[in-house]
């Protein structure tokens, strides 16, 4: 089903959309950056995603950040230290979260490996040369 740019900008619009992000300091540039764009529906959340519990929310965006973990040649800054640990924590709490969510839950997800998407999740559509994907739940 194709819709029109019209009618998703108005889904847009009416739709709220949260970050979850570690570093304070990123929270505050993306407060300073959606205020001055004047974007009234963003909240950005200063946690680690191990806070947050997925039922408050019905779908999701995921660009793989826990890779920052393993791959340490160009970090965001220095005031995490990466720890592969963390990678497979972060992992396994996102599985076990989106599992519980209910059947017609959506992600996309971008840059990330398929192993953090549950069985219970379709593919609905990839682009981008298999970078992009977009998911549903069906069981």
């Amino acid at each position: 089903m194709q819709v029109s740019f019209a009618l998703w900008e108005q889904l847009v619009q009416k739709a709220c959309f949260y970050g979850v992000e570690q570093r304070e300091s990123l929270v505050e540039i993306s407060n300073e950056i959606a205020q001055k764009h004047q974007i009234d529906n963003v909240e950005f959340i200063h946690a680690n995603i191990d806070q947050i519990s997925f039922s408050d929310y019905d779908s999701f965006y995921f660009y793989n950040s826990f890779y920052e973990n393993m791959d340490t040649s160009s970090p965001i800054d220095h005031s995490i230290l990466p720890d592969q640990e963390l990678y497979y924590s972060y992992t396994e709490y996102l599985r076990k979260q989106l599992k519980q969510m209910p059947v017609g839950t959506r992600i996309v997800s971008y840059w990330s490996g398929w192993e953090e998407i549950p069985t219970s999740f379709d593919l609905d559509k990839t682009a981008c040369s298999g970078l992009l994907n977009f998911w549903r739940k069906i069981i």
